[in-house]
């Protein structure tokens, strides 16, 4: 029993030498990262281009979810329930079986998201989800092979990977079968959502698809399904008290916050001047935490926020 407390003891003061050996590298990363970030943001700023944001739009789809927040519970469980037709089941069923196959790892989630972006442009989310998996992706590869692999243990890591894994699964568990959904709706130039219950997907979420089908407002669509899959991992993973305790607590968690190496990074480009050569284009890289929400207005402010920064339009 002695010799295990020994090990044990020994071990925490390696790991503890180790985390104070990296410290100082961790603290000029982290000042280097927030020096680039005012200077991209500052260039970014210079050029907007208009956000297309549909006003009446949005106050409808506001409105509709207001009432929906206003029934009571076995109103809303009446309305929940969908009497499906053996065509809505077997597509249902279906896109349940895609979700599942394109889920199987984070390399075939991000690929899935830029399969749906290619076929329907119009998806603006699809390319943001791709491109926040994609980041995903280097931070799992990063516990391995960067500063971050000589700060945290076998454990930390392991973690820290099942955290990050979790919540890229669970938002493409909950927004791919949306993805499919309109894009079968659109093959069958007929509305489908009325499948959404069967995912389990969030009463919050039918108003934009609704209002997407009739106006092809990517920014409204968008802006709701950031705060849709923001919640949904919210409640699950990031205010979870086990991913808390194990995770987000730890002070390595949150000097890799600072220091910026658990970022999320868009890249945005434009047409350059010139010839107009294959390639030729200018790069802009951006990105921003989103931390907490506030009532249903103040959500969807952020949201349309969130998207105009990430997709370089202006608000």
């Amino acid at each position: 029993m002695e010799d295990h407390r020994q090990d044990t003891g020994n071990g925490k003061a390696v790991n503890l030498k180790r985390w104070m050996s990296s410290l100082p590298a961790a603290i000029s990363t982290m000042f280097k990262n927030k020096t680039a970030v005012l200077s991209d943001s500052s260039e970014l700023r210079k050029e907007t281009v208009d956000l297309g944001w549909n006003e009446a739009a949005a106050r409808t789809v506001i409105s509709e979810i207001e009432e929906l927040l206003r029934r009571s519970a076995a109103a809303r469980s009446a309305s929940a329930g969908e009497d499906y037709s053996a065509e809505d089941l077997q597509l249902a069923e279906a896109i349940a079986e895609e979700t599942r196959l394109a889920g199987a790892n984070n390399i075939s989630r991000t690929a899935a998201y830029l399969a749906c972006y290619q076929a329907c442009p119009e998806l603006h989310w699809a390319f943001l989800a791709h491109m926040v998996s994609r980041n995903a992706g280097w931070n799992m590869t990063d516990l391995q092979s960067s500063r971050m692999a000589d700060a945290i243990d076998a454990e930390e890591k392991r973690l820290t990977y099942r955290f990050l894994e979790r919540c890229n699964a669970l938002i493409f568990q909950d927004a791919y079968p949306q993805l499919r959904l309109y894009m079968k709706s659109r093959e069958l130039g007929a509305s489908r959502f009325h499948l959404l219950p069967y995912f389990h997907v969030s009463r919050f979420m039918r108003p934009f698809w609704e209002r997407f089908w009739i106006d092809r407002g990517s920014a409204l669509l968008t802006v709701g399904l950031i705060i849709n899959e923001q919640n949904y991992i919210e409640k699950r993973v990031v205010r979870h008290p086990y991913f808390q305790k194990q995770v987000t607590d730890k002070l390595n968690f949150r000097l890799f916050s600072l220091a910026g190496l658990n970022q999320i990074v868009f890249p945005l480009s434009e047409a350059a001047e010139g010839d107009g050569a294959a390639g030729s284009k200018v790069r802009r890289l951006a990105g921003r935490t989103v931390s907490d929400f506030g009532s249903l207005q103040a959500r969807i402010a952020l949201g349309k926020s969130l998207y105009a920064m990430l997709m370089g339009y202006r608000a």
